[in-house]
This record gives structure tokens, sequence and C-alpha cells, in this order.
């Protein structure tokens, strides 16, 4: 796992949650897609997220995801 994918995450962590700015909320869209690097180099395969933004789209999100069939892992 590259040292410089997870100094990222940490660094774009923690500018989202310290600076209530466009800065922070910057850092915080940014940051799904340094874990997904993280993630994807320790699968050694691709990552899919989602990302939901307000509270129609975090709840569409919970129901596409409620209803997704489960998957034992």
């Amino acid at each position: 796992m590259s040292m410089a994918d997870r100094r990222a995450v940490m660094e774009l962590a923690h500018r989202g949650v310290t600076q209530r700015s466009l800065v922070g909320a910057e850092a915080l869209m940014r940051l799904p897609i340094a874990a997904a690097k993280v993630l994807e180099e320790m699968t050694d395969g691709p990552v899919r997220a989602y990302m939901a933004v307000g509270v129609d789209e975090v709840a569409a999100l919970e129901a596409f995801m409620a209803a997704r069939p489960k998957v034992d892992g």
C-alpha cells in the first residue's frame, strides 16, 4: 500500500473536519477517491464507491443500498 496514498487520505480527512470552508468541503469531496485508491491497492481490484449529498440523495442511496442483495464476505 502506497504511503503517499495513505498520507493523502489522512491529510484530506484532517483538512475536511478542521476547516469549515470551501477548502474543507473540497477535501471531503476528494476523500472517497483517495480512500478508493488505497482499497484498490489492498484488494488488487476495482472498488465501487457511492456518494450522496443532501437529504433527498442520501435517502435515495440508502433505499438503493437496502434493496440490494446482501453479499457474504
